[in-house]
């Protein structure tokens, strides 16, 4: 799965790829100066980043994960 970090919304300024959520996360706190935090959800133990629900950090799934996902 890929990342993307985008510190603005309207524009592709700063704007980078990740392969690792923790670094995307890294990155938007070191760019923009805030620190946002996560929910998990209790079943799948999934990180939800408050930067996803504002629109800053983007998964992107690759092929080869939606090939495993329609699988298993």
């Amino acid at each position: 799965m890929k990342y993307v970090a985008k510190p603005y919304l309207n524009r592709n300024t700063g704007m980078k790829e990740f392969t690792d959520i923790k670094e995307a996360v890294l990155y938007l706190e070191s760019y923009t100066g805030y620190k946002m935090d996560f929910v998990k959800d209790r079943k799948t133990k999934e990180k939800t980043y408050d930067w996803e629900l504002c629109g800053k950090l983007i998964r992107i799934k690759e092929e080869s994960d939606r090939a495993r996902s329609a699988h298993g």
